[in-house]
């Protein structure tokens, strides 16, 4: 049998986001990992005990408007003054803000939160996040913090928590429990128990002109969203298509949190949309992603974001699907994008944070820059990261400037009015009136040693710190299975093996079976100095992956592929080689058969890192 902890640790790396690409669909391209939720914190009786602090001489956009030469006085963890004409009480702490810009603290409205999200989010001036599909578990802590005006390192969390979708569907292969629903489902009793878990909103899956993987149909789809207008909760919907867009939006949806781009947005759509003032959240940095077009990469080189990125961070802004996507372009959704917002309809800045070539926080300011492709101006799309989020989605205290408001905002060097890029330029971040601190607060990787990683003479061991264990999609809903077992030494093989015995079976999106290799911490390793992974193979006749994992990603990993006899052979795989490494922070390392189905076995000896 396989070893349950790590066969999930790479499970949690290996949500192959071309196997969801492959099924149409372009959301939730993330693993769902229940731990790393926020504490609760103090209630908002007790607020930030910081001193007052003021921002002098700065232009300041207030979430609608720009305002000239304005000072900000924080007190208490809210907005005490705003005006050009600020008396400062004794002891206020000042900041020049001259040739700065104010902003209110960004709403990322399309993420999946879990992790290190929230502090990855705020170390880019995100202060709330919309989030999209997570675990359940996240929101009971996470809503407690975000009524506080206590001192905090966190971003605030406002989500939908578990999906509507059906067995099957969308949304049930990343290994947590979900309440399908079929065609008997009392769906007032479903929702209910969505707002009881605490979901601030409901988000479902609706995808049925593709044979792929199984989709709500339009009768259960509008039901949930009766349903959830019934308990006074707002309905949002991941689509792919023009036509399944239209059907929700004559079914009654709030608003979409994607854009099509598999045709060009039709006036009857566009019209319906209007009518009945359905908004979208495009998420145009995963389409750049899909559609090869390297936004991520470029993002992760941007000198006022690269040193603030963690290891993982950079792992998923710098991975990518693993192939062009054809039917989703970049131009495509620039274009819907711009013939939606044109008509008036309303569009909100989501970054759908961490799917490949995005991350928490950062990916929001890429984002921004992509909207402006669609002609939206620099203070529409300011508009769509703060007080238009904070106005659909009922968010108290936030997206705006004013008196009272919570005092989450950021000062950025220059004039997004002028160039929205100025917004990375970050030079403070105030969270409930208090600084927020950017260092990253996490050592780097600790440095694999070069030598054997195999010790199989009498059993099959890694180096200490280290493990190998079976791995297969079964762990995330698949059919596919494998185990291992240890192969004494022989006078041909005299260092003793491992044996995978297992069978690749259709079922999951990317099917796959093998061999993992990775920390038993769950820690990423730095394997800068090391050039080759050497091993010896023998097995059924076919082509095998090597993969190895960048920290964080979600994409579809590093890869070099093998050609295997049933003979021994030695190979070789130079580090340098394999395209998308991130060398200096790697989660682990497997060795699979797949995708094509079918029965298999290989041994594996002498693998050693040079």
């Amino acid at each position: 049998m396989p070893d349950t902890k790590n066969s999930n640790s790479l499970s949690r790396m290996f949500t192959i986001s071309v196997s969801i690409i492959t099924a149409g669909l372009l959301a939730l391209l993330v693993t769902l990992p229940t731990t790393n939720a926020p504490s609760a914190v103090a209630a908002e009786s007790e607020p930030s005990d910081q001193a007052p602090v003021a921002i002098v001489g700065a232009r300041v956009f207030d979430g609608e408007n720009w305002l000239a030469d304005t000072t900000v006085l924080i007190e208490g963890g809210r907005i005490a003054a705003l005006g050009s004409d600020v008396t400062l009480p004794d002891g206020t702490r000042r900041i020049d803000g001259s040739g700065h810009s104010v902003l209110p603290g960004l709403i990322d409205a399309h993420t999946h939160s879990y992790g290190d999200a929230l502090s990855n989010s705020l170390r880019f001036g995100v202060t709330t996040n919309l989030d999209m599909f997570t675990a359940p578990s996240m929101l009971t802590p996470t809503r407690a913090a975000r009524d506080s005006l206590a001192n905090t390192e966190l971003t605030d969390l406002f989500s939908a928590g578990m999906l509507a979708t059906v067995e099957g569907g969308h949304g049930t292969q990343y290994g947590i429990p979900i309440d399908t629903l079929t065609a008997d489902t009392d769906l007032d009793a479903w929702v209910a128990r969505r707002k009881a878990e605490g979901s601030d909103y409901i988000k479902l899956v609706y995808m049925p002109y593709q044979n792929r993987i199984p989709s709500l149909d339009l009768e259960l789809a509008k039901g949930v969203i009766d349903a959830a207008h019934a308990a006074d909760l707002m309905a949002v919907a991941h689509t792919s298509s023009a036509r399944a867009t239209l059907d929700l939006i004559h079914a009654g949806i709030d608003g979409l949190v994607h854009i099509f781009a598999d045709e060009p947005a039709s006036t009857e759509l566009i019209a319906a949309a209007k009518a009945n003032d359905v908004f979208f959240i495009p998420t145009l940095s995963v389409l750049a992603t899909a559609d090869q077009q390297g936004e991520g990469k470029a993002l992760a080189a941007d000198p006022n974001v690269e040193a603030f990125l963690s290891g993982a961070q950079i792992g998923t802004l710098t991975s990518d699907f693993g192939f062009k996507v054809p039917t989703m372009t970049l131009a495509g959704g620039v274009e819907n994008v711009r013939r939606l917002h044109a008509a008036g309809v309303r569009i909100l800045a989501g970054s759908d944070a961490p799917n490949p070539g995005t991350t928490y926080g950062a990916s929001l300011h890429q984002e921004m820059a992509l909207l402006m492709r669609a002609g939206m101006s620099t203070t529409e799309v300011l508009r769509a990261a703060t007080s238009l989020p904070a106005s659909i989605f009922k968010l108290p205290q936030r997206g705006s400037l004013a008196v009272g408001q919570r005092a989450d905002l950021l000062v950025v060097e220059g004039d997004p009015a002028a160039d929205i890029r100025a917004t990375r330029a970050i030079r403070h971040i105030l969270r409930n009136g208090a600084e927020v601190r950017r260092e990253l607060g996490s050592a780097s990787s600790t440095r694999m040693a070069s030598g054997a990683i195999s010790n199989f003479a009498q059993s099959i061991e890694a180096p200490a710190g280290y493990t190998w264990s079976a791995t297969h999609d079964g762990d995330m809903g698949g059919q596919s299975e494998a185990s291992i077992a240890h192969v004494a030494p022989t006078v041909a093989n005299p260092l003793g093996a491992v044996r995978v015995d297992g069978e690749v079976r259709a079922g999951f999106p990317w099917p796959w079976a093998g061999i993992y290799f990775g920390p038993e911490d769950g820690q990423p390793r730095d394997m800068s100095s090391i050039e080759t992974l050497s091993l010896n193979m023998r097995g059924t006749p076919g082509t095998y992956r090597i993969m190895l994992f960048n920290a964080g990603s979600t994409g579809a990993p590093p890869t070099a592929q093998i050609n295997v006899t049933d003979q021994w052979q030695t190979f070789d795989i130079q580090i340098k080689d394999i395209s998308g490494l991130n060398a200096p922070s790697v989660a682990g390392m497997a060795i699979v058969a797949g995708p094509a189905p079918g029965q298999f076995r290989f041994e594996l000896a002498d693998v050693s890192m040079k």
